[in-house]
């Protein structure tokens, strides 16, 4: 959901495109996660400390010019890890 509201011209996605063009280093992830989707997401998903919460990284990558389809496989991949772990610890 995060993902696609992050698509909608909104005042938000505005804020969020102009600290993009105003800081090089937060233009370059974009770039990487433009390029490397799945990878990016991927490790970001597995990382056991995140900067920020879970949640807005799904907005945050609505936001870049990530591809669905990457942005789906690396979220659906990264959730496996935690989910079969929990099942098989019980």
């Amino acid at each position: 959901v995060a993902f696609g509201l992050a698509k909608v011209d909104t005042p938000a996605r505005t804020k969020a495109l102009e600290l993009l063009e105003e800081y090089p280093s937060l233009r370059g992830l974009e770039k990487v996660v433009a390029k490397d989707g799945i990878k990016a997401i991927l490790t970001l998903r597995l990382a056991p400390v995140l900067p920020i919460p879970i949640g807005l990284y799904n907005y945050v990558y609505g936001v870049t010019n990530v591809p669905f389809f990457d942005f789906a496989a690396g979220i659906f991949l990264g959730s496996l890890k935690p989910y079969l772990l929990d099942s098989y610890l019980g």
